[in-house]
């Protein structure tokens, strides 16, 4: 039984020490990616890579958990815990933080990249395929169907009765959910 116990102790010993090492790794890395070298698009490739479970809390006071699925030009999509893809602008991202059970970190010292897709790319993309929609405008939230996207201007088409179209600035667009992305 001794011996068991003994085990045990020098089994727990070891994983405390694990962790006191994988947290000094965190912490340096963080450290790292402060120094100036590090860039938000490039913080977010490294969280993509290692497909760790995320949060992105935006300035209007909402937040998503999920996996970072794709980084373009000027949002990051994310496929979120309910299997529902989400992009989000940069401009309305306040913070992006690892969820309390992954082990993920970013530094961001990578070449600054040189990302060529952009929000209006994917939606122009999702319009062809005739997809349903929720988009975040503010404090306004709008569903539909996305029927076109215009140089700055997306049309989607909002329930009825009777079903009607909706014109909506893409620049005021903040985050797009996507129904039955899974």
């Amino acid at each position: 039984m001794t011996l068991v116990l003994d085990e045990i102790e020098r089994w727990a010993a070891e994983a405390r020490a694990r962790d006191v090492v994988e947290d000094r790794i965190r912490q340096r890395d963080l450290r790292r990616a402060a120094s100036g070298d590090a860039g938000f698009t490039e913080c977010l490739l490294d969280l993509a890579e290692q497909a760790g479970t995320v949060v992105i809390s935006t300035i209007r006071a909402t937040s998503h958990a999920g996996r970072i699925v794709i980084v373009g030009s000027d949002f990051v999509g994310l496929r979120t815990m309910g299997d529902r893809l989400v992009l989000i602008r940069f401009k309305t991202i306040a913070d992006v933080s690892p969820a309390p059970t992954a082990r993920v970190t970013a530094t961001g010292e990578r070449a600054p990249s040189r990302i060529e897709v952009g929000l209006s790319d994917v939606l122009e993309s999702a319009a062809n395929a005739g997809s349903r929609l929720s988009l975040r405008c503010g404090d306004r939230v709008l569903n539909g169907d996305l029927r076109s996207v215009g140089r700055d201007v997306i049309i989607v088409w909002a329930p009825g009765p009777p079903p009607r179209p909706s014109y909506v600035m893409l620049t005021s667009v903040s985050e797009v959910s996507f129904f039955g992305s899974g």
